[in-house]
């Protein structure tokens, strides 16, 4: 009986911790561009992703958003924040949203893609804390911080090379 309780504990408390994914790559076959992708869930209900893309001499850094929320919510196209250790707030350009149903009927995946330029990436490679805000339909606000494992794996997409 004892085992059974100290496997469900395990369980409970292994399947609560963020899960570091592994740094995916990929190579846009049309441009001949690299593409270096960084997804993590939070928790049950959210995602968070940082894909850093270079094409040639250009390079750009997308935010991906991903959490489940009340099936008539979603999020809007004004500007995000992010808000990095003790510096002032500067804005995020929301790119594009999205919804998407769940199996359960009242809820659904609302996703957000956001450009976060060079000037915002710089302080990233050493930061200790960094958050995001996004605004929803119904008046709420989706607070992200980083946990320190995601931030490292952020670190390490940065750092990368072609």
């Amino acid at each position: 009986m004892k085992r059974i309780a100290l496997v469900l504990v395990l369980i409970i408390l292994t399947g609560t911790m963020v899960v570091s994914a592994e740094i995916r790559t990929g190579t846009d076959s049309f441009t001949g561009g690299s593409r270096y992708t960084s997804g993590n869930y939070l928790d049950d209900e959210k995602w968070v992703g940082l894909r850093k893309i270079i094409d040639g001499d250009k390079m750009l850094y997308e935010l991906l958003f991903s959490e489940k929320d009340l099936k008539h919510v979603k999020f809007t196209q004004d500007n995000g924040e992010i808000k990095i250790d003790n510096n002032p707030i500067n804005s995020i350009i929301i790119k594009e949203t999205s919804s998407m149903p769940t199996i359960n009927s009242a809820l659904s995946h609302i996703r957000l893609s956001a450009t976060i330029s060079l000037e915002q990436i710089e302080p990233i490679k050493n930061a200790n804390r960094v958050a995001f805000r996004f605004c929803k339909t119904d008046g709420t606000t989706s607070i992200i911080i980083l946990p320190d494992a995601v931030l490292a794996e952020w670190k390490d997409v940065i750092n990368t090379e072609k």
